[in-house]
């Protein structure tokens, strides 16, 4: 690669967010667009240097189901297929989205006061503050 030359203590990331993966409205568009994607992934990488970390930052599916995760593997895999031909493996640091959840069909009481988090300060506060706070369980449980 002829990118800039890397210093040690740099950090060269992408930032992915909302891929969707498993969309049925949308099968189309990830493989009309990832081509483009990829040769514009290897002019970020000319340009910046090779990647070292990859950020997802939420929605990679769109149900949370095992087969729009398992279409996120297949999308994934071919990704990490193009940074290896381009030289360099990345860690993926990826937080869920409320997409990438399976909801039950019945809620808990502690799911039913999350959907108030931001109109009870209180919960929002109990849920960072205290590790075994009951909001935090009910998180916990649907990931």
């Amino acid at each position: 690669m002829s990118g800039t030359a890397k210093n040690a203590n740099s950090l060269t990331w992408l930032h992915v967010t909302d891929l969707h993966a498993g969309m049925t409205e949308q099968d189309w568009l990830w493989p009309t667009l990832k081509s483009s994607f990829f040769e514009d992934l290897q002019i970020v990488q000319e340009t910046a240097g090779p990647i070292d970390t990859v950020i997802f930052s939420g929605d990679l599916t769109q149900t949370g189901k095992k087969h729009d995760f398992d279409r996120l593997d297949d999308i994934l895999s071919e990704l990490w297929e193009v940074f290896a031909k381009q030289g360099t493996k990345p860690t993926l640091l990826a937080t869920p989205g409320n997409h990438d959840v399976q909801w039950p069909e019945h809620l808990e009481p502690a799911h039913e006061v999350l959907k108030q988090w931001w109109n009870v300060p209180k919960v929002n506060n109990e849920f960072f503050a205290n590790a075994d706070s009951p909001y935090r369980l009910a998180v916990n449980d649907l990931l």
